[in-house]
């Protein structure tokens, strides 16, 4: 699970319990109301380990992309790309992981790259590499330094030619 979907379940458990509360506290006389609560404490503590034993096992969108079992795999497959960029991009010779937007591409579907540069307010610079898929969808990295960005563009041209050279020949 990535950090959006944790928040969207902790919001919807909050919210529930705290429903459940309210309809309690109009039902149920003021000595059952103790009662209540501690039994929903516990179903609550029991919800929270189950959580986040499905949170440290369990799978992601990403993993399913991949095709890997949970987020062990995951890890261990992003330690095994050629090609890593400070939690932003993954590229091996199968596939293309763009952590921004969580967008798994096949590494030779990737039609085109553009540098551009933009000016923000309060950061100063950021300077970008465009990716264009061959369906024509747009996967971006953001990066903070011109030479890495200038850098990884040469690595990542380098490394495509290499791969569809590869998948030419056979």
């Amino acid at each position: 699970m990535d950090k959006k979907q944790i928040s969207q379940y902790s919001l919807l458990l909050i919210i529930t319990v705290g429903a459940l509360i309210k309809m309690a506290w109009h039902n149920i006389n003021g000595k059952d109301l103790g009662v209540f609560i501690i039994i929903l404490c516990i179903f609550a503590a029991a919800a929270a380990i189950f959580y986040a034993v499905r949170l440290a096992t369990g799978t992601s969108s990403i993993c399913k992309k991949l095709g890997l079992n949970n987020k062990s795999e995951l890890a261990a497959w992003k330690n095994s790309c050629r090609i890593r960029y400070e939690g932003n991009i993954y590229v091996n010779d199968d596939y293309t992981l763009f952590m921004e937007n969580g967008a798994v591409w096949r590494t030779t579907d990737i039609m085109e790259m553009r540098d551009y540069t933009r000016k923000r307010r309060s950061t100063g610079f950021n300077y970008n590499i465009d990716f264009t898929h061959v369906n024509g969808n747009h996967a971006h990295v953001v990066m903070n330094d011109k030479f890495m960005r200038d850098r990884l563009h040469a690595e990542m041209e380098q490394f495509l030619a290499d791969v569809k050279q590869i998948y030419r020949s056979r």
